[in-house]
């Protein structure tokens, strides 16, 4: 699609259950939610949106959180398939090697057992794919 992806060395890591914006698309996209909350692991990231696809969501560490086009594509940064006990158990292992400092863990814990949208997400997935 042509978008410049990589690191995200200015913001770092972006993990744990975290709250997405939506824009106005992302809100018809997932059934009128104004924020979306999805498990995240990740520091690489999309630059831009290329052109010809509708944003879906922006937070502060990574503003391309999902990309649309009617019939064709959806995207999402995020995990929806992660589990509380998954992101855990990826948060430890990489505690325990150092790819996460204390700080990061820390916080990353704390949000780990919220309330996340992964299966409404799951569940718009397969409802486009159905779509076509």
């Amino acid at each position: 699609m042509g978008a410049r992806v990589g690191r995200n060395e200015e913001q770092g890591w972006e993990v744990s259950v975290t709250d997405v914006d939506l824009t106005s698309e992302g809100r018809k996209v997932f059934e009128g939610k104004e924020v979306l909350s999805i498990h995240q692991m990740h520091r690489d990231i999309v630059f831009d949106y290329p052109a010809g696809v509708q944003p879906l969501g922006t937070t502060g560490l990574c503003k391309v959180q999902g990309m649309f086009v009617p019939g064709r594509v959806m995207t999402v940064q995020g995990h929806p398939e992660f589990t509380e006990e998954i992101l855990v158990e990826i948060l430890e292992v990489r505690h325990e090697q150092g790819v996460f400092g204390d700080e990061i863990y820390e916080e990353a814990m704390k949000r780990v057992g919220r309330r996340h949208d992964g299966v409404m997400v799951g569940k718009r997935f397969v409802e486009f794919l159905l779509e076509r």
